[in-house]
């Protein structure tokens, strides 16, 4: 499995390290903000498209034989499309993340629900307290 990490550097550059079973890789990537406002990018941030651009190129040439530097806008050049496709990946990975924080919010019980499945398994497992005389 492939991991990509993405860390802002400075403006509009990012440190990008992927590791796989095969080891690990490390990239400069600048994004001009020209190349930004080309960008059907609209509620994605620079660092998502980046991830996104990353997994792109990783995918089609292998992370061990990207530059150590890459400049997005030259990239977009070589590849037909390049553009609408990292938008695209971008705006389906912050989807699917939404997604995945409502279903742990939707799974995950509330303060009083946790409170009531651990009495439960207490009583289940005799362990409730008993309440003393006095009290």
């Amino acid at each position: 499995m492939t991991s990509i990490d993405v860390v802002p550097a400075g403006n509009q550059l990012y440190e990008v390290e992927i590791r796989d079973e095969d080891g690990t890789s490390t990239h400069q990537v600048s994004v001009a903000d020209s190349f930004l406002d080309h960008l059907d990018s609209e509620g994605v941030s620079a660092q998502d498209l980046v991830f996104a651009a990353v997994a792109f190129l990783a995918d089609r040439e292998g992370h061990h034989e990207l530059d150590d530097r890459i400049e997005l806008a030259e990239v977009a050049e070589r590849y037909e499309g390049f553009t609408d496709r990292i938008a695209d990946l971008a705006h389906q990975g912050i989807l699917q993340q939404a997604r995945r924080e409502g279903e742990a919010e939707e799974s995950a019980p509330s303060g009083d629900e946790r409170l009531l499945q651990e009495v439960r398994e207490e009583q289940r497992q005799g362990e409730v307290s008993q309440p003393t005389e006095g009290r």
